[in-house]
């Protein structure tokens, strides 16, 4: 089901709708609405040419070429991270959590239990800038082709994910007793970690572990409307993340780190070198001579 809001009060109303029968729902934000709701490593299936009738014939997919390399890069990367610090060790969820932290293509997708934290995902990778003279229908010029797109907020119901796929009537921890059943699983499965990272812990972190069935979430579900997706249309980007922004949620609100405070810093700087052009823009406009602009740039 798809909704379309340009606001953050009007996105904050559409929630608490969405949630008005006290389903425990998760969501994920998209810079871009044509994203799909799929892993990074079921991505790579592009790659991999149409199956030839000879493998339909052993009933192969491309989820089965692809998900070897995952356990594969699951190896490496473990014998990595041990050699680096020793004194620790990996089991293979945490293996997985750690490769989606580092950029690592796996078959987790991560969603937030908070609505706000996703918004701001969908909104805050557009390179934009919000100055507050700006009506909220005057977009400026983007750098790169998001610019001429929609954002957008998916939001699911991992409840019924479960039991559909699984019979199952909770959202699960992974442990060592499931390896067997996630080395043949073919749909996707909700779960929850208690893995000790500060970025999951301030996205209030959640994810689908997906099988070798790779299809996304929305051909899946999308039908029996398991699915909302709350559209940001593009010429409301700007005001909305400005909203966002001034209700406190910052990049170090969800980066707990280093890297989150100097995203904050970067969006600062442009934001004071456009305050700064605009003011020099306002106060040459109105001179002709090469005496008076002088005195304005001094």
């Amino acid at each position: 089901m798809e909704h379309r809001i340009t606001n953050l009060k009007e996105y904050e109303n559409t929630i608490l709708e969405i949630q008005k029968n006290g389903d425990q729902m998760w969501f994920r934000g998209h810079s871009s609405a044509n994203f799909r709701l799929e892993p990074s490593l079921h991505r790579l299936k592009k790659r991999i040419r149409p199956l030839t009738e000879k493998l339909r014939d052993f009933k192969l997919t491309r989820g089965d070429v692809v998900m070897p390399n995952e356990w594969a890069l699951r190896n490496e990367f473990k014998h990595l991270y041990e050699l680096t610090y020793p004194d620790k060790h990996l089991g293979d969820m945490e293996c997985l959590y750690l490769m989606q932290h580092y950029g690592i293509n796996t078959r987790l997708l991560d969603f937030s239990r908070d609505p706000k934290v996703a918004l701001f995902f969908a909104l805050s990778e557009r390179p934009i800038k919000y100055p507050p003279d700006k009506a909220c229908n005057e977009m400026p010029v983007m750098d790169y082709d998001l610019a001429d797109y929609d954002a957008a907020v998916y939001c699911i119901n991992p409840l019924t994910i479960n039991e559909e796929a699984h019979g199952l009537d909770e959202i699960i921890e992974i442990d060592k007793s499931w390896r067997p059943f996630l080395e043949k699983m073919y749909s996707p499965l909700a779960i929850k970690t208690s893995f000790d990272d500060r970025r999951i812990t301030a996205q209030k972190g959640v994810f689908i572990l997906f099988g070798s069935h790779s299809v996304d979430l929305e051909s899946i579900y999308w039908q029996e409307q398991h699915i909302h997706k709350i559209v940001i249309p593009n010429e409301y980007i700007l005001c909305t993340y400005r909203e966002l922004r001034a209700s406190g949620l910052t990049h170090f609100s969800v980066y707990p780190d280093l890297r989150g405070k100097a995203m904050d810093l970067n969006e600062e700087m442009i934001n004071r070198l456009d305050a700064r052009y605009d003011d020099l823009i306002s106060r040459l406009d109105p001179l002709n001579d090469d005496e008076n602009q002088a005195k304005c740039l001094a």
